[in-house]
């Protein structure tokens, strides 16, 4: 099983001192707004069979949503595709044990698939397992992006 974390970093201005600029708060808002980097977190990553990559994500302050992209080759001899299971923590160590978030990728074999999901951010931290369902073959996570909304 292979983990990685992603954090993205937002900066956050407050004005603490005198009265409160609300002109200021809603250009920053609408900024967020605007503000859609995507990053990509995985390229090129072999999954064996029955292996799974777990993307552990930590949603900003103000984001309500995760968009995740996925890409993924499969052999010409793959039976199945991958999975995709969505997990949530109120603190980055405690996540659900179980999930009802549960996405079956496109599968063909011998052909690259690419899908976008939407997970809304209903908790700080989330977490996302893609798991290979193919008991014999890899899958080639050829690419995975993450965009904050």
């Amino acid at each position: 099983m292979s983990e990685i974390t992603y954090s993205p970093t937002i900066q956050i201005q407050r004005n603490f001192q005198g009265s409160v600029d609300y002109s200021q708060i809603l250009q920053s808002f609408m900024k967020s707004l605007a503000d859609r980097t995507t990053e990509q977190v995985i390229s090129n990553v072999t999954l064996e069979p029955s292996k799974d990559q777990i993307i552990n994500i930590g949603v900003p302050y103000g984001k309500s949503a995760v968009v995740i992209t996925i890409k993924s080759s499969y052999s010409g001899s793959a039976t199945n595709g991958i999975t995709i299971k969505v997990y949530y923590s109120p603190d980055g160590q405690n996540y659900d044990t179980d999930t009802d978030e549960i996405y079956e990728h496109p599968f063909t074999a011998g052909q690259t698939k690419q899908k976008t999901y939407i997970i809304a951010a209903v908790q700080p931290y989330i977490r996302v397992v893609i798991s290979n369902n193919d008991t014999a073959e890899n899958v080639t996570l050829d690419g995975v992006w993450i965009t904050m909304l």
